[in-house]
């Protein structure tokens, strides 16, 4: 059976090694010019520049090309491939013809400069005393806020745009000053990565960021922005090709990290849900242990959950936080993971208890 993969992502790459390693021909269009940006969790390029990891790739493109034999088909433009259905795509009046086709997107680096994916970011914290942040990305945003903040510069942005409730940025270490005079020692960082999809004629589901869908808790239009959310999206589809049934819904996720914290949102914020509903109620809790500790904050329209909002300080459990979304957005009566937090003085499973709870409570 011959695949077609249309754009080149953490998401599509995935699909590809599967397949590959089964057996089966897969063929990859992709305009990237670095093909290892491909392969790359692209929001942890901060983290890589910043030393808190080694790397960011998830597979080798050598690997993918030469040892499993993945074909690469490389395009001037990714728009200017047609995906007319589910078994044909049209290039430089050219038609493949496939048994399967999956479509992605791509990140758009040549229209790019000032970001946190293009900029040397170590050479900025060796040389500047202050950070401007700018973008529409606003979760990034946040993170970066922390990953400078803990790197001891003092970060320009605007406080409304921080995505969070602000009783729980208040919980975060971030050295905020909304007032940023250009100054020699001021750096300006943009979030906004651009990204490209192929033309598409019907509505097949875009693996990838800038696939627009319908959350799932909240009813609102919202857009994929994070590469663990791709993953995720592209393992369902892979196991739906595949013969396996799965009913699943999309969920609005986003997350961030640094070497302290760890914030994700599931659904919407309480600010997000203020824009939308007309009145709206709040719960929260925390688990605390020193300076460690685990806030949970959920917002609820009447009896419907809106949104869950996480906030971890002290406690490393970013696989945790990705394997959880892949679960919510298939069945939650399957959060029935083992972590540990006896340092907590709490039994083991509490987070995966507390979101079993939020997802399955019936409030009156």
């Amino acid at each position: 059976m011959h695949v077609g993969i249309i754009g080149l992502n953490v998401g599509t790459a995935f699909i590809a090694q599967v397949l590959a390693k089964k057996g089966y021909k897969v063929t990859l269009f992709t305009a990237l010019e670095d093909l290892t940006y491909g392969v790359k969790l692209i929001d942890e390029e901060p983290h890589v520049k910043l030393n808190l990891i080694s790397n960011n790739e998830l597979f080798n493109i050598d690997y993918l090309m030469d040892i499993l034999g993945i074909e690469i088909i490389q395009v001037n433009n990714l728009s200017s491939v047609k995906v007319i259905n589910d078994r044909e795509v049209l290039y430089q009046n050219k038609s493949y013809y496939f048994d399967k086709i999956f479509v992605g997107s791509e990140i758009e680096l040549r229209s790019c400069s000032n970001n946190y994916v293009t900029t040397d970011l170590k050479d900025v914290v060796s040389t500047c005393a202050k950070i401007k942040l700018s973008g529409n990305d606003s979760f990034k945003i946040l993170e970066l806020a922390l990953l400078f903040s803990e790197q001891g510069l003092d970060v320009c942005v605007d406080k409304s745009v921080l995505p969070l409730d602000n009783d729980l940025i208040n919980l975060m270490n971030i050295k905020v000053s909304e007032r940023c005079e250009d100054a020699k020692d001021t750096v300006t960082i943009s979030t906004d990565l651009p990204h490209t999809t192929p033309e598409v004629y019907g509505n097949e589901v875009i693996i990838g960021k800038s696939f627009k869908f319908k959350d799932y808790l909240s009813g609102s239009s919202q857009i994929v922005m994070r590469d663990y959310h791709v993953l995720t999206l592209a393992k369902l589809k892979l196991l739906e090709f595949l013969g396996r049934s799965i009913d699943y819904r999309l969920v609005r996720f986003e997350m961030g990290w640094s070497r302290n914290y760890i914030f994700t949102v599931l659904g919407i914020t309480k600010s997000e849900a203020l824009r939308i509903f007309p009145e709206i109620s709040t719960s929260k809790i925390t688990y605390r242990a020193d300076d460690q500790f685990i806030t949970v904050k959920s917002t609820y329209y009447k009896d419907r959950l809106l949104g869950v909002q996480l906030l971890i300080r002290g406690i490393s459990c970013i696989n945790w936080i990705s394997l959880i979304l892949a679960l919510i957005m298939v069945n939650p009566n399957f959060l029935i993971l083992d972590q540990g937090y006896e340092f907590l003085n709490v039994h083991r499973g509490l987070l995966e208890n507390i979101i079993l709870n939020l997802m399955t409570e019936n409030r009156g």
